[in-house]
């Protein structure tokens, strides 16, 4: 055995995947007036957070409720009777009322490789 083939034994190969999954943008902005924000940006990571991460939880939540919902082929009629649809706005609702909107209309939009491909308001009351 020669030490090529031992290394290679030793150090995995992460050719096994083969393309990376285009990530779908969520983007989000409280008044018409204001800059689009991303939605989906990971939050910062502490030292606690290895035990306690509910932020992380949630990111995780949001772009697995993302990534479900764009395996459903998306019409508009039966868009918001999706399961996928139901548990992103409800996720996104969550989200901007801790952030302390409590009043007015979210715009939200979804691209895929930098096309828009799906846009929603959500009614803050």
């Amino acid at each position: 055995m020669n030490a090529h083939t031992l290394l290679r034994s030793l150090i995995p190969s992460f050719r096994f995947f083969d393309q990376p999954d285009i990530e779908p943008q969520l983007h989000i902005r409280i008044h018409s007036q204001q800059d689009w924000q991303d939605a989906l940006a990971p939050p910062p990571l502490k030292w606690y957070g290895l035990f306690y991460n509910p932020r992380w939880a949630e990111h995780h939540a949001l772009s697995n409720a993302l990534k479900n919902l764009l395996q459903d082929p998306l019409d508009s009629e039966r868009l918001p009777q999706l399961t996928g649809f139901q548990i992103l706005k409800l996720l996104l609702l969550a989200r901007l009322y801790r952030q302390g909107c409590r009043a007015g209309e979210a715009e939200v939009r979804i691209q895929l490789r930098g096309e828009d491909i799906l846009s929603f308001s959500l009614e803050l009351a």
